[in-house]
């Protein structure tokens, strides 16, 4: 099985070590990058209770039909999860300030499902209301009941088919901890982007990472011919050279954990 432990304390060691500048001022620099390979624009889903019910919108004409009141949460905060970079895995937080910024600036954004289509609310318009909570991002969203796609929606709420909410947003500010296993986002940019219901939460990682990790899983069931076989090949790719005086190729040194985590960063274009 693959010792997440291990890997997880080997891919520190290794982001550790790609900080060039050991001055205290290019460590700070360091600590506050983003994760190299996975960038600073997130969707991240997470388990909410969505809320829809028909109600009449404050300061509405009595003589208006009701609208359909959707209420959650589209980001927990103070909430570790597993992310993969580069190097292998590491946990990231959302703060819970991380969002105050931004609100305080009326940024423009949208509600959405699955993070496309047609608008359903939206900030500028005075049907979508965020605020940070202690919860995390409250989302109180007022949809058109006259829009087919909106009636769907809520039908799937219902029956309990769509219980999760995600939001995208463009990452200002985060921190490092001291041996970077760990990596905190302190400043969010909701503007441009949106909160969605979501069919299912999505796992917060690169696409890379994702499928990588697939293959991982898939590594412990190879039988021990075809596992030593796929060892030699990640051993020739990532960690070995050949020795000038015999032509034999030998290990440079990386770890077999190390390689796992590699693999987390090859090329996507297939």
């Amino acid at each position: 099985m693959v010792d997440m432990k291990e890997m997880r304390m080997k891919a520190a060691r290794a982001r550790q070590e790609s900080v060039d500048d050991t001055s205290p001022e290019g460590i700070r620099r360091a600590r506050a990058a983003a994760p190299l390979d996975v960038g600073t624009n997130r969707s991240l889903s997470f388990p909410a209770v969505l809320r829809a019910s028909v109600e009449q919108r404050a300061g509405a004409n009595p003589e208006d039909p009701p609208w359909i009141h959707l209420s959650g949460v589209a980001s927990v905060t103070e909430t570790p999860y597993e992310m993969y970079d580069m190097f292998g895995p590491y946990t990231e937080t959302v703060a819970a300030s991380a969002f105050e910024n931004s609100l305080s600036r009326k940024p423009d954004v949208a509600f959405l499902v699955n993070h496309t289509g047609l608008t359903m609310a939206r900030t500028t318009k005075g049907t979508l209301i965020l605020s940070s909570g202690m919860q995390g991002l409250q989302t109180e969203a007022w949809l058109n009941p006259m829009r087919a796609d909106v009636g769907d929606l809520v039908i799937a709420i219902n029956d309990g088919c769509i219980d999760q909410m995600s939001f995208a947003a463009v990452m200002e500010e985060g921190q490092w901890n001291e041996d970077y296993t760990e990596f905190r986002m302190t400043q969010l940019n909701l503007n441009c982007g949106d909160v969605s219901a979501v069919n299912y939460g999505a796992n917060p990682s690169t696409t890379i990472a994702a499928r990588a990790q697939g293959f991982l899983n898939e590594i412990d069931r190879l039988p021990s011919g075809a596992a030593m076989a796929a060892l030699r090949h990640l051993e020739l790719r990532f960690g070995r050279q050949s020795d000038t005086s015999t032509g034999i190729e030998k290990p440079t040194g990386r770890s077999i954990s190390l390689v796992r985590s590699a693999l987390l960063v090859d090329d996507d274009d297939d």
